[in-house]
């Protein structure tokens, strides 16, 4: 796991906007972008993946908005099984992509729970490695999954690539 992490994390501070672009139309984003309905509407979201999904943020707010909502309830804890949710995650974002659509995927604070249902989408629908996809997303936002998902999507790698 020694090579993943120094992939992720380079020695200096992770730097991120409230939503950053890491894939044509698809952005990873926190909480403070995901319910602010105006920053939505000016951004043109068609597609909302939440990673913190609870009955305080349950999606209720894009009623009427005209964007389509999918709430996963993680925890961004190392003993949480993320992996249950990588396929269901990636077929909404393919899905939203295949429809023309901007996706934003988000949890709390955009770089854990998010991140790795991103990095899964793009090993499981844009055939890459998880160092490639790590790459690719590190060009755009500062990302460092929980060191369970990272096992997790290293067993998906393994799943994929042998």
């Amino acid at each position: 796991m020694k090579g993943v992490d120094d992939l992720l994390y380079p020695g200096k501070a992770i730097l991120t906007n409230d939503a950053d672009e890491v894939w044509p139309h698809l952005y990873i984003g926190d909480m403070g972008i995901a319910v602010n309905c105006a920053e939505l509407r000016s951004m043109q979201f068609t597609h909302v993946l939440n990673c913190a999904h609870s009955s305080r943020h349950d999606g209720k707010i894009y009623d009427g908005m005209g964007i389509t909502y999918m709430g996963i309830g993680a925890y961004d804890s190392p003993m949480y099984d993320m992996s249950a949710h990588f396929n269901n995650g990636a077929e909404f974002i393919h899905t939203a992509m295949e429809e023309g659509g901007k996706i934003l995927v988000h949890c709390q604070v955009g770089v854990s729970r998010s991140a790795t249902i991103v990095l899964a989408y793009l090993m499981l629908k844009q055939n890459m490695t998880l160092a490639e996809a790590i790459k690719k997303v590190k060009e755009r936002r500062g990302i460092y999954p929980n060191p369970g998902f990272l096992r997790q999507l290293i067993n998906l790698h393994i799943q994929l690539y042998g």
